[in-house]
């Protein structure tokens, strides 16, 4: 057994030994080296001396053997013959790192029969060599492993082994792979190593020429200063997205040059008079857009060979894709689906060292007609017209002043183009339902006029009209108003009025309102029925027979001037429309109470960190109510030191290397409510200030800044940015009080280029006087900011020597006799910010979904502003002292024994236990500050943050109660006669809790209920019942009792603190 055990050791041992085994510098002295750069092509071969490989042998059995390391990502290629530069010949090729650095195989032939495979994971590595041997015996094994292993990766017996006498080596494309052979046995001291020689491939005619003129030539410098270069573009697609205002162009480029330096005399090389080059052997010029959405290089989507005569023209053919922006300036009304659009795309050369001088290719030439048989156009629902033209260096100067052109002499090729859409399937799609649409509708009015068919098909019709804007809607350029929309609005107005007008008619009102004699004379005139198309009226001429009307005065003639007021079952028809009316006027009311209710803004931060919390506190994209939030926010991103918008969490944010990809799942949540928006924030506490300071001042890090941020929107879906810069001229900002100015140009300019994309913009503020006063030009940034949250919260924290409410709505305890203006409160920071002139429909308040913890000095003195020394209890899941999250806290409140008190001046609740004192938010206090965001007209409110909410709803019943709360005062406010079906948010006692149950009883016969919702009990200030529907317009009501500390509050629709109700009833 201790045997077993000793071999088990010395085996574990050997494999950690021979995993770490590293080849060493004196190693790698004693070694051949060879770079391999031409992909997966063997070049080059090397002899190996039989005699040699006697001398360098760890077995006599053994006919071959190679001790070789490789440096490379992946793909090193080792091919063993028995001829040079074999073809069909029998070969052996081992792969090791192939497929990403994945497997290692051996193969029989080359680039096929592999007889023997293994996984290798990482088996090579672009850092540091790795060190294999292949040994080969005489009765045909084959062994390859990595040095220092006691086994090989690879074994293979070949019955009819090939005699080795050549290798090479090889790697993959875009792979660089570095390989030392001719090593010693690893350990070996001796200085005998093997001796290969390099054989010399036999070259063309050609190859002799491409070494003669390659010797010592760098493909990066150009022939002469200064470069002609003739240069023919052909338009080969066009692909223009309007939504992005972004025109993809398929593009053939045909360029020549002469490089007399590559001449050479057809006598002295065999009447060779042609070659052909990669690109990369020598000079070519190289170009780029100046307009494109991205600064990089023209690419070949087919890289073709550089075709060069004896003479020294060079000529090379090409075909790339551009991607240009081309926006339409000249107005907002468009002729769509016959819109027109004028592009431009200006080429210009990479290098800004050279000087090219460009001249225009004819496209009659005989370059350009033969690449153009090889050129595939495509054509699409645009008709294409261009124009091109060579805009010299000085003229370019002359435009872009601007430009630092000192480095760039060279010349730019411009290409006009007019894009105009083919629109007949769009007319006929569009134009032919409208217009019989129209043909139906003006033939309705010859139709029987007083029922209700008529009115049936006026609802039709607008349902069809609808559904043809949405489509429109849908197709059409966000930024742009086309004709045909117009016209179908127009055609859905006039069948709105006539549904109006028919309904009306069908009222008795409408009878009695023709009886009247203004109506009378209005109808009979003569402008009037020649205005509508109407036959004259004939009179009565028979004077005789004019007062035979008052000889029965018990009849009621019926007038017979307007034939429209006539139908046999007028009161059938009035009952109908009455109903109908009342419908139709509920649902315009409902649209109404809706509409209201969207106008304010209930934004919600989500701080993506929180997927890294344990337990009940990881909280993920997937634990968002959409439902309760107009706009969320990405918490956050940042940027780099060139003003680049980048990810400060790539492997939560982004799909690359496997990451979560949390940008589009969160983005994918307006799939659940499409009126959702979603916002990236930029910034934060613990970006700092200092690098967006830098990037404010120069207007070049603020236009990367701007096209990346708007690059990083579109890509995810994003539908705008809050901008969380803390703060301009505060902390660590780089240039004072510069950056006041600047913040406000940055806001000018992100305002101008995101209303091309109908992107939001907004930015979260100081809200004190005290920061925002030095901050910030109020008046200035309002006018490009769509929503400004100001972020009343921290008001007082654990950084003070007294104890303090985070977030006060009005002053507290402790400051009555403090000047307003001293006072850290939300009502003093909305007014000033109002005072500078900040229009209040854009302003939002910030309410924290976290609380404040002190340590008190004394236990006893526990009011606020009460002594207290640093940061107080952390939450499990936030783990920073002074800050804990409401989810925490609750839990806290519900399993041990806390005090909690109100405020009734701040109208906040605070709690203490021994020298734990803290100051947080409940559903209470946030419905309050709700109501006075309301009633200052403000546009909503903003939360910090909804991954502190007790999502999980494990105190309180009900997920989010905090959120809920808010939204609960938003629906209250703004239609006070309906209610929700939402739970109140009173704490839900835990069983270790020291709190008192919630009796419930189902139903009390003695309240009458007056309606649906909730309703206080009239004879007691802590009960309230909720009536539900039972039918036949009668209701339910159900009892329910606060808990013995807390009344009902109907404001609020929950149970609060007694302090904060008024409540005149005695408490039963």
């Amino acid at each position: 057994m201790k045997c077993l055990l000793f071999i088990y050791v010395c085996f574990l041992f050997g494999n950690v030994l021979s995993t770490n085994f590293t080849f060493t510098y004196n190693m790698a002295l004693r070694c051949k080296e060879y770079l391999c750069q031409h992909g997966y092509s063997y070049k080059n071969y090397f002899w190996t001396n039989a005699y040699d490989r006697k001398q360098v042998k760890s077995d006599s059995s053994i006919v071959f053997e190679m001790h070789l390391a490789i440096l490379a990502a992946s793909n090193g290629h080792i091919l063993l013959s028995s001829v040079p530069a074999p073809t069909t010949e029998p070969v052996y090729e081992i792969v090791i790192g192939g497929g990403a650095n994945k497997f290692t195989e051996l193969r029989r032939n080359l680039r096929r029969n592999a007889k023997a495979s293994a996984k290798t994971v990482g088996v090579l590595s672009p850092v540091e060599f790795r060190a294999f041997y292949i040994k080969i015996s005489e009765e045909g094994l084959i062994e390859f492993g990595k040095e220092g292993d006691s086994l090989p990766l690879l074994t293979y017996m070949d019955m009819d082994p090939i005699p080795v006498k050549y290798f090479s080596f090889a790697a993959w494309n875009g792979v660089e792979a570095k390989f030392l052979y001719d090593c010693p046995i690893p350990g070996d001291a001796s200085d005998v190593t093997p001796n290969s020689e390099a054989i010399d491939p036999k070259l063309s005619n050609s190859d002799k020429l491409k070494r003669v003129l390659l010797l010592d030539r760098d493909p990066m410098v150009p022939p002469n200063s200064e470069v002609v270069v003739n240069l023919g573009i052909r338009i080969n697609s066009v692909s223009y997205d309007a939504f992005e205002s972004k025109l993809s162009t398929g593009l053939s480029m045909v360029m020549t040059w002469t490089d007399q330096t590559m001449a050479w005399d057809l006598a002295k090389f065999n009447n060779v008079t042609s070659l052909k080059f990669r690109q990369g052997q020598i000079w070519s010029p190289s170009f780029h857009t100046f307009n494109s959405d991205t600064v990089s290089m023209l690419d070949a989507k087919n890289p073709e060979l550089i075709t060069m005569v004896n003479s020294g023209e060079a000529t090379y053919h090409m075909q790339t894709a551009v991607n240009t922006w081309c926006f339409d300036y000249t107005t907002t009304m468009t002729r769509w689906p016959r819109d027109e659009y004028t592009c431009a795309i200006v080429i210009e050369p990479w290098q800004a060292h050279e000087k090219i001088i460009l001249k225009q290719l004819d496209q009659n030439t005989e370059a350009m007609k033969v690449f153009s048989e090889l050129d595939d156009v495509i054509l699409n629902i645009w008709e294409v017209s261009s124009s091109q033209h060579i805009v010299s260096s000085a003229s370019w100067n002359q435009m872009y002043t601007s430009d630092d052109n000192t480095t760039h002499r060279s010349d730019r090729f411009a290409i006009k183009m007019g894009l105009k859409r083919r629109a007949t399937a769009y007319n006929i799609v569009f134009y032919t339902p409208l217009l019989v649409l129209v043909t139906f509708l003006l033939l309705s009015f010859w139709t029987e006029t007083l029922c209700l068919t008529r009115v049936w098909f006026y609802a039709c019709c607008s349902i069809i009209i609808c559904m043809g804007l949405c489509f429109i809607d849908f197709l059409v350029p966000c930024h742009t108003v086309p004709t045909i929309l117009i016209l179908y609005t127009a055609v859905l107005g006039g069948i709105l009025l006539a549904l109006l007008i028919q309904v009306a008619l069908m009222t008795s009102l409408a009878e009695r309102l023709a009886r009247t004699i203004v109506m009378q004379n209005v109808l009979t005139a003569q402008w009037f029925r020649s205005l509508f198309c109407l036959p004259p009226l004939k009179d009565c001429r028979i004077y005789e027979t004019i007062n035979e009307d008052l000889q029965q005065e018990d009849e009621v003639p019926t007038p017979r001037n307007l034939e429209q007021m006539q139908t046999d079952n007028i009161q059938y028809s009035e009952i109908v429309v009455d109903a109908g009316l009342k419908m139709f006027f509920k649902l315009i009311v409902l649209c109404l109470l809706c509409g209201g209710l969207a106008e304010k803004n209930v934004i919600c931060y989500y701080g993506t960190w929180a997927t890294y919390r344990n337990g009940l506190g990881k909280f993920d994209v997937n634990n968002i109510n959409t439902n309760l939030c107009t706009h969320l926010v990405y918490a956050f991103a940042g940027i780099n030191s060139q003003g680049t918008l980048i990810s400060l969490d790539p492997y939560l944010d982004l799909p690359d290397n496997w990451g979560r990809d949390n940008f589009r799942k969160f983005n994918a949540l307006k799939q659940k409510n499409s009126k959702l928006k979603t916002i990236l924030a930029v910034g934060g506490w613990n970006e700092g200030s200092a690098k967006y300071s830098i990037m404010a001042a120069n207007a070049n890090l603020r236009k990367n800044f701007i096209s990346s941020s708007i690059h990083m929107l579109i890509t995810y879906d994003f539908d705008g940015l809050d901008l969380d810069w803390e703060y301009p001229n505060r902390r660590d900002t780089v240039n004072g009080k510069a950056d006041v100015d600047n913040f406000t140009k940055l806001l000018k300019e992100l305002r101008t280029e995101y209303d091309k994309y109908g992107l939001l913009l907004s930015a979260a503020v100081a809200s004190t006087k005290a920061t925002a006063s030095l901050s910030y030009d109020i008046p200035s940034i309002a006018q490009y900011l769509d929503i400004v949250g100001i972020m009343t919260y921290d008001m007082y924290g654990p950084w003070d020597a007294v104890t303090g409410h985070n977030a006060p709505l009005y002053k507290g305890k402790g400051d009555e006799n403090a000047p307003r203006e001293s006072l850290n409160t939300l009502d003093v920071a909305v007014e000033y910010w109002l005072s500078q002139g900040f229009p209040a429909k854009k302003l939002v308040i910030g309410l924290p979904f976290y609380a404040h913890t002190f340590n008190l000095v004394n236990p006893k003195e526990n009011s606020v502003r009460a002594p207290s020394y640093g940061a107080g209890i952390a939450g499990p899941y936030t783990a920073t002292n002074g800050n804990i999250g409401y989810n925490e806290f609750c839990h806290l409140l519900r399993t041990q024994s806390w005090t909690t008190k109100f405020d009734d001046l701040a109208k906040v609740p605070y709690a203490v236990q021994n020298r734990n004192w803290v100051s947080y938010d409940d559903a209470s206090s946030l419905a309050s500050k709700t109501l006075y965001a309301l009633k200052q007209n403000l546009a909503g409110v903003m939360v910090w943050s909804i991954e502190t909410d007790d999502f999980h709803g494990s105190c309180h019943g009900e997920d989010f109660p905090l959120l809920r709360a808010i939204n609960r005062a938003l629906t209250n406010s703004s239609n006070p006669g309906t209610t929700t079906t939402i739970t109140p948010t009173t704490l839900r006692p835990s069983p270790n809790a020291t709190t008192t149950t919630v009796p419930l009883t189902t139903t009390n016969p003695e309240f009458i209920c007056k309606g649906f919702g909730w309703f206080p009990d009239p004879e007691s200030c802590r009960s309230y019942y909720v009536c539900t529907s039972i039918g036949d317009g009668l209701y339910m009501p159900h009892y329910f009792l606060c808990p013995s500390n807390l009344y009902w509050d109907q404001s609020s629709l929950a149970c609060n603190y007694v302090s904060n109700v008024k409540c005149s009833v005695s408490v039963a």
